[in-house]
């Protein structure tokens, strides 16, 4: 069979007789895809696949340096069975499943990089402290060299993407991957750099790829590494403009990411399948929803509307008719403006809170950015998967009331996961207002069905974590405190 590789890097096997002819195959039969071709391997005794493998190898022995990747292609020793393809059944085709007689060994060179946004994003930036590991793309020959990376000892072939491979013969007893190579910092010169990765038990296994990523702290990079946002990023608002601090970037030795006290809020979501508020989408805000890091009231229990009041229709916004849709419920900002425009706003008093927290805390100058609104069901979803953990999906559900309620060991894998991840910012998920508050709800915007207004409730002592629906009211809230967790969109 003869190989014939097309412009785009694909290629197709063509057997020796016309396409129309019958195919004969049998499982038995074994392939080899080497490099050069010999039509003959030889006049001495070949009588099975064994035999080939080791004539080939023998006769086209593994290269000990790979410094092209046109040596290390040769190099590849392939072998096959064969299966009649059901795709292509009537030109009697066979599917060839090749697997690597030697394995691979890549090494990465990598360097903490500063951050920047995807090409032609300008809604954010990243702070300046803001790194993420990228490939060090300033490695460099030695003086006199011929090489950039020695790979156990063995000249390797560098590709396009920056890393360095080569081929290694399959071994039975404990191994491991080790390199040296030089890489050029404008400040430090030349840095030499040798690591060798952790023992891999039972050896190099034929057709299996072997990592090891060499993260170089000696030195940071210079050339920015691009990063789109993620659910945890941490917000800042710095010189007109946002600005990120990566959710997996580093800490000090205090646990505290650079600039935390100056933190604004958390990204919650950044799908733009779930960021459906038509409001913040028509101004551009469709990037990303971040909670904010405070709970706004106007005293220790806010009511969502005052006795006397009810949602009964027609509903300022429509309820959420189904609980098995609830998460995409993500209309916030809309519903929020919705309430802010009735009057008196006194009869909303969580309303009321929020007005008065947008007038404390304004949208800086310069700054593409909502204002503040109250979150939907479904943007509290979202806080429960990021900084929880867990999906309201993953409670038991009762329909009937509105209510997905945990179980305490949940309760308390959650708070923990929550609370360790927000110690990086200083404070907490709940965040009481003082240390003897452990029971409080964060009023949403949005409203099941006709059994009312949607809650959070959250303790810090043995109990559950529930998202309940109320009717907004003192009688139909029995909680010490009654509090909203403000967000906003850019």
């Amino acid at each position: 069979m003869t190989y014939t590789a097309a412009a785009d890097g694909t290629g197709t096997w063509e057997a020796p007789t016309a396409v129309s002819a019958p195919l004969l195959y049998t499982d038995a039969v074994a392939y080899f895809a080497y490099y050069p071709y010999t039509d003959a391997l030889t006049t001495a005794s070949v009588n099975n696949e064994q035999d080939i493998r080791n004539w080939l190898k023998t006769n086209k022995p593994l290269a000990t340096d790979m410094l092209t990747k046109e040596v290390f292609t040769a190099n590849d020793l392939m072998t096959a069975t064969a299966l009649p393809s059901l795709a292509d059944a009537d030109r009697g085709a066979l599917v060839l499943n090749f697997k690597h007689e030697y394995a691979l060994l890549v090494i990465k060179p990598m360097l903490m990089s500063p951050c920047i946004p995807p090409t032609g994003v300008t809604a954010y930036g990243y702070h300046a402290e803001a790194r993420k590991w990228g490939i060090d793309r300033n490695v460099v020959q030695g003086g006199g060299d011929d090489f950039k990376m020695k790979i156990n000892n063995r000249k390797a072939s560098e590709m396009s993407d920056g890393t360095y491979r080569i081929l290694t013969q399959a071994t039975n007893t404990g191994s491991s991957i080790g390199c040296e190579y030089t890489t050029y910092d404008d400040d430090l010169g030349l840095c030499p750099v040798t690591a060798t990765g952790s023992a891999i038990s039972g050896g190099f296994q034929a057709n299996t790829c072997y990592t090891l990523e060499v993260h170089c702290t000696s030195r940071t990079g210079s050339t920015a590494v691009e990063r789109a946002l993620q659910p945890g990023d941490f917000v800042y608002q710095h010189n007109g403009k946002i600005e990120i601090y990566p959710v997996d970037g580093a800490v000090d030795a205090g646990g505290k990411t650079p600039d935390y006290a100056n933190a604004v809020g958390i990204v919650m979501t950044c799908d733009p399948t779930r960021m459906t508020d038509a409001g913040c989408n028509a101004k551009g805000w469709n990037h990303a929803y971040v909670m904010g890091l405070a709970n706004i009231s106007s005293g220790q229990k806010t009511l969502w509307m005052k006795n006397g009041h009810s949602l009964s229709t027609p509903y300022p916004y429509p309820p959420v008719a189904d609980m098995n849709t609830a998460e995409t419920y993500m209309n916030g900002y809309a519903e929020t403006e919705t309430m802010l425009g009735k009057t008196p706003l006194s009869d909303y008093p969580i309303f009321a809170a929020l007005q008065q927290y947008r007038n404390d805390n304004a949208v800086p100058a310069g700054i593409n950015r909502s204002p503040w609104f109250i979150p939907s069901i479904g943007q509290w979803f979202d806080v429960m998967i990021t900084l929880c953990g867990k999906s309201p999906y993953d409670f038991v559900s009762v329909g009937e009331w509105g209510i997905w309620q945990s179980d305490n060991s949940q309760r308390i894998e959650m708070l923990g996961k929550a609370n360790n991840y927000l110690a990086k910012i200083g404070t907490t998920f709940l965040m009481p207002s003082s240390p003897e508050e452990h029971e409080i709800g964060f009023w949403l915007t949005s409203h099941f069905a006709n059994q009312g207004i949607w809650a959070f409730y959250g303790t810090d002592r043995s109990g559950v974590f529930a998202i309940e629906s109320t009717y907004g009211n003192l009688e139909n809230y029995d909680v010490p405190v009654a509090v909203a967790r403000p967000f906003f969109a850019f």
